[in-house]
């Protein structure tokens, strides 16, 4: 599989300028040209996304891998001013426990679905957010756990 990187499209001035608040940023998957698809990053203002660094494979299908994942929030480190505060949103596609690791040293905040049969470890009980049995309208707040067999945390969840 042959994977093209995009140098970052926005100027320093423009997300320096950006970073005097909350820079959200969202992660998203999707084809594009004939038989490729994307995986970009961008920064949200005035509700549209402004891409930032993107990655172009050959292939229409699939999701990306997480190393990839972790290769555009790099790229992307590498533009953001020091003290920014920085909160990233994605799909369940963007809920690896490795990238999770990599935001969490930058001190980044983070939002991401994860499937509902995601092990969830609160006080050495393990269980599936399946398991929880949320029926529509209802919430629950799990503070301080871990996730994945792995055990990655502390995070907060909400089923």
């Amino acid at each position: 599989m042959h994977h093209f990187a995009a140098s970052v499209l926005l100027p320093q001035q423009l997300v320096n300028s950006l970073a005097q608040k909350t820079l959200v940023l969202v992660m998203d998957g999707s084809p594009v040209g004939h038989g490729c698809r994307t995986l970009m990053l961008s920064v949200l203002y005035k509700k549209r996304a402004l891409p930032l660094a993107w990655l172009v494979s050959q292939g229409n299908r699939g999701h990306f891998s997480e190393e990839d994942h972790i290769t555009l929030i790099e790229q992307v480190k590498e533009i953001i001013p020091e003290n920014a505060h920085v909160m990233s949103l994605g799909d369940g596609e963007f809920d690896g426990i490795n990238l999770q690791a990599v935001m969490d040293s930058y001190d980044w905040k983070y939002v991401c679905r994860t499937a509902k049969d995601t092990i969830i470890t609160q006080n050495s009980a393990p269980f599936t957010l399946q398991e929880l049995k949320i029926q529509p309208g209802g919430r629950i707040t799990l503070l301080s756990v871990a996730i994945t067999q792995k055990q990655y945390g502390p995070v907060q969840a909400i089923a």
